[in-house]
């Protein structure tokens, strides 16, 4: 649908990290689709302890997950 109406396709990967052969399909999927890969979340446990305090990720501040977070919606703005 997104190719019938002209709108641009980036995929983000979570969790990219546990399942290197998956996250190489998902890469290769998007690229036949012609889909850009905005970027990819690790697995981060601190996703669990800021859901558990009622906090957003990005609020709770901890962990590799907000790097990777802040990076991709920077990308997505120059975008």
């Amino acid at each position: 649908m997104c190719h019938h109406f002209g709108v641009p396709v980036s995929v983000i990967i979570n969790k990219a990290d546990l399942n290197q052969d998956q996250a190489k399909r998902i890469h290769e999927m998007a690229e036949k689709a012609g889909a850009t890969i905005a970027g990819e979340i690790p697995f981060d446990r601190n996703i669990h302890d800021a859901l558990m305090v009622g906090k957003t990720i990005i609020d709770y501040n901890k962990g590799p997950a907000v790097e990777a977070i802040q990076k991709i919606w920077a990308k997505l703005q120059l975008e």
